[in-house]
């Protein structure tokens, strides 16, 4: 009989761990707006404007939001006024 090896799993930990660096963003069509979400959080990333993101968790099983851990509350901050006012850059 084989044995069973355990599968170690990273798990990365945000820098930040106050409430305020995880944002709630709203999906539009599940994963396809996931996608678009990082593409444009991911764009904050390559222009300097925000340091690294983090996935969360799902709120619902509707996928119709997630949180996005940052490493700062100020990151947190920028990514969801840009966001959310439409003028972070889109990805081409």
């Amino acid at each position: 009989m084989g044995r069973c090896q355990k599968v170690s799993r990273h798990v990365h930990h945000p820098e930040c761990t106050v409430p305020e660096c995880t944002v709630m963003f709203p999906i539009e069509n599940g994963m396809f707006g996931a996608d678009r979400l990082a593409k444009r959080l991911n764009a904050l990333v390559s222009d300097g404007q925000i340091s690294d993101w983090h996935p969360g968790r799902w709120i619902d099983w509707g996928h119709t939001s997630i949180q996005i851990d940052f490493d700062s509350v100020a990151d947190a901050a920028l990514a969801k006024q840009l966001l959310s006012q439409g003028t972070a850059r889109s990805p081409s």
